[in-house]
């Protein structure tokens, strides 16, 4: 299925001169599909996003 511009344009998302544009293309992305990468993901943003314990 096409994109529909009215709501998001590939073309305006693309700027060359973005600092993170570059590297963002580098990184590799995941399939939104896999669950077993999503879990992953969502258990590695539960430890980012957990209260640090003080020693």
């Amino acid at each position: 299925m096409p994109v529909d511009p009215r709501i998001f344009d590939p073309e305006k998302a693309k700027d060359p001169k973005d600092p993170d544009y570059g590297q963002a293309r580098r990184m590799r992305s995941i399939a939104l599909d896999d669950e077993e990468d999503m879990r992953k993901i969502l258990k590695r943003g539960e430890r980012e996003a957990a209260p640090k314990r003080k020693p």
